[in-house]
């Protein structure tokens, strides 16, 4: 079990640009990356080019907007490496937060007529509340801060997040534009503001009650 566990949060660990670097060699495609390699997609014309594919899996239009908002999916596959890379700590959260319930309530809810299920979507869950806050906010503050995957894959169409867009403005090619750049990056600065603010209202008012 310790083994697994260590296996799960290895990539945490790691900096988001060594991670960045590791899935580039993974989903590269013109240099043969290990998916193209395992699926046997390695000749000319044959690969499957996981980081330049624009296309949408799906999209869908909000009215008052010009151009429709969807998935890509080489934003998807940046979503896959992004998640290998937090899913050890968010394991870790949750671990902790299910040895943290009382065994009395599991017993309760068994005696109920409870099956496994619904003792933990009605029981176990909601007692696990603060921890589904907390990775909620760090999985929000994480991706909006998803710059260094990003750039080790060398910026694929369609995965402008707002990091990249500060460093495309500041110092990027036909960089310069120093205040679309710094309102970029207030915009960044408030949503996770937003986000911590949230959780800590949410935190201390549970302690009050």
């Amino acid at each position: 079990s310790a083994i697994y566990q260590s296996i799960f949060y290895m990539p945490v660990v790691l900096s988001l640009a060594i991670v960045g670097f590791i899935w580039k060699s993974v989903m590269d495609s013109p240099r043969q990356g290990l998916f193209n390699v395992v699926l046997g997609r390695t000749e000319q014309g044959n690969q499957i080019d996981w980081v330049g594919n624009a296309e949408k899996i799906f999209e869908f239009h909000i009215p008052g907007l010009d151009t429709p908002l969807g998935l890509t999916k080489n934003f998807a596959a940046i979503l896959i490496a992004m998640a290998w890379r937090h899913i050890g700590y968010v394991m870790v959260l949750y671990l902790a937060g299910l040895k943290s319930v009382d065994p009395a309530m599991r017993e309760a809810a068994a005696i109920d007529g409870c099956n496994e299920w619904q003792a933990f979507r009605r029981v176990i869950f909601p007692v696990m509340k603060p921890i589904n806050v907390v990775v909620f906010v760090i999985t929000v503050i994480e991706a909006l801060r998803a710059f260094d995957i990003i750039f080790a894959l060398k910026s694929p169409p369609g995965t402008k997040v707002l990091g990249v867009l500060v460093r495309d403005n500041l110092v990027g090619e036909g960089g310069g534009q120093v205040g679309l750049g710094s309102a970029y990056g207030v915009v960044l600065l408030l949503l996770c503001l937003g986000f911590i603010i949230w959780y800590l209202f949410n935190n201390y008012r549970e302690v009050e009650t």
